[in-house]
């Protein structure tokens, strides 16, 4: 394929960086937050970044770190987009199984295509890829990987391909959570595509002739990420657990002896002169390596990462990683090298309540930013309470009459005997007083008009009525 200069997509113009304005439902005024973050992928120049989330798929720019496009809000429920090699194009997974590709050039979706179902019902899309001569889009998920010539206008696919006996259980580590697996890659020249064919098989087939050309078995956990290295003689395959395999295709052989690294994932890249980066992604931080050498590059902290979607450009010199409190973390090869912070996006909100004046707006989420006051004229944060040790899923909020304090009631977590509900106070975001007593998620939480009483109500089928005088002054 002759080299083309990539295309710059068509996106926002600099200036206009009020995002919480940007493709609002009919009706709606303000956004507060971008949406939880599913994955993140790097534009193959490295100049975008794409960020797939709940409510659409963002797209940043690298140089100024702001965002410059808000796509795909009609549905949303996106896991992945991705680039094209020529950047013409952007592929996006849902979680309808549902592949759409998309003009950057006016940011229009030009091919929707079924991705079908499975014995195991409706599967989210969670990888798709195009070929390197982008002529082929590969997309996969729990338990199987499609391969279309997409630009033919024809929805049938060219070839699929079935996991053996696809289990739940086969894809999980004890003490790391749930991963995106059943990755894919296509070859350098666009002819092959790397797939898992079982827990601990990948098999690479011919996409013109729909044959085996490798099976590569002996995999100790299943594998979340698979990459072809430049001369496409070798294969390199991640496992859950850290630990990297090195295959030379040919003869199906280990070129290494299979390396684990200390954190509970890994990811991978070619670096252009055929050396591969690691980057090893711990709970609270990810280490960079030189896997070629063995030597270790840098080192930043993070939010808590290491179940969280994570990727490296294609030249190795940028890595972004999401944490669990919702924001996107980029580190970028510097000197010295530097870690932004994409803080707009914020984790999955089970609440909100409005005080009393209306001027202020407070939502709860899952993870370490646990309850968000938000000026709801700015549409800014004003002030983030973390959740006490213990607690991340706040389930209800509600304010005093007075407005000087908030009762959130959470989730019953295990190791606890009850779920509990717990009182602060606004002005100094105090914790005061915790409630113990329903044996599971608490709902609802409510004031009586003078805020004497409170009302909880839970799963468990019960609705109590606390006093809630000897706890706040009236």
């Amino acid at each position: 394929m002759a080299s083309r200069q990539p295309l710059i997509p068509a996106l926002r113009p600099v200036e206009n960086t009020d995002v919480t304005t940007w493709e609002l439902p009919e009706g709606a005024i303000g956004r507060l937050g971008q949406g939880l973050p599913l994955d993140v992928e790097f534009s193959p120049d490295g100049a975008y970044l794409t960020v797939a989330t709940k409510i659409g798929f963002w797209i940043y720019d690298t140089a100024t770190m702001s965002p410059r496009a808000l796509w795909g809000t009609e549905r949303g429920m996106f896991n992945v987009a991705t680039f094209s090699h020529d950047m013409r194009w952007i592929a996006t997974g849902d979680q309808d199984s549902i592949v759409k590709v998309w003009d950057t050039q006016n940011g229009q979706c030009v091919t929707k295509i079924d991705w079908g179902s499975t014995r195991q019902g409706r599967n989210s899309v969670l990888h798709v890829h195009f070929s390197p001569d982008g002529q082929y889009l590969a997309a996969s998920g729990f338990g199987h990987s499609t391969v279309y010539t997409w630009h033919t206008g024809n929805e049938t696919p060219l070839a699929s391909f079935t996991v053996e006996d696809p289990k739940f259980d086969d894809y999980r580590k004890r003490g790391v959570d749930y991963d995106r697996n059943f990755p894919i890659a296509f070859s350098p020249d666009g002819n092959l595509l790397a797939f898992v064919s079982a827990p601990d098989t990948v098999t690479i087939s011919d996409i013109n002739t729909s044959k085996d050309v490798a099976q590569l078995t002996g995999h100790t956990a299943p594998v979340h990420t698979l990459l072809f290295s430049p001369c496409g003689q070798y294969l390199a395959g991640a496992n859950v657990g850290a630990t990297i395999q090195i295959w030379n295709i040919q003869n199906e052989a280990l070129v290494m002896m299979p390396t684990t690294y200390e954190g509970n994932r890994v990811r991978l890249v070619y670096m252009p002169d055929g050396g591969l980066r690691v980057a090893d992604v711990h709970r609270n931080k990810v280490m960079i390596w030189d896997a070629s050498k063995g030597e270790r590059l840098d080192v930043f902290e993070t939010h808590g990462s290491s179940d969280r979607p994570a990727r490296f450009s294609s030249d190795g010199r940028q890595f972004a990683v999401c944490s669990k409190r919702g924001d996107v973390q980029v580190w970028k090869e510097e000197a010295p090298a530097t870690v932004a912070s994409l803080s707009g996006f914020k984790s999955t909100a089970y609440a909100v309540a409005f005080l009393q004046s209306g001027r202020t707006l407070v939502s709860s989420h899952w993870g370490r930013s646990n309850k968000i006051f938000w000026d709801v004229a700015s549409r800014e944060t004003r002030q983030v309470l973390p959740p006490p040790q213990g607690t991340i899923r706040p389930w209800a909020l509600t304010f005093s009459p007075c407005g000087r304090y908030l009762v959130s009631g959470a989730w019953w977590c295990p190791g606890l005997d009850k779920a509990p509900i717990r009182i602060w106070e606004v002005a100094t975001g105090e914790h005061i007083h915790t409630f113990w007593a329903h044996s599971t998620d608490v709902q609802d939480v409510a004031f009586s008009p003078d805020g004497s009483l409170l009302a909880s109500g839970s799963f468990d089928g019960t609705v109590l009525l606390w006093d809630m005088r000897p706890f706040i002054a009236s």
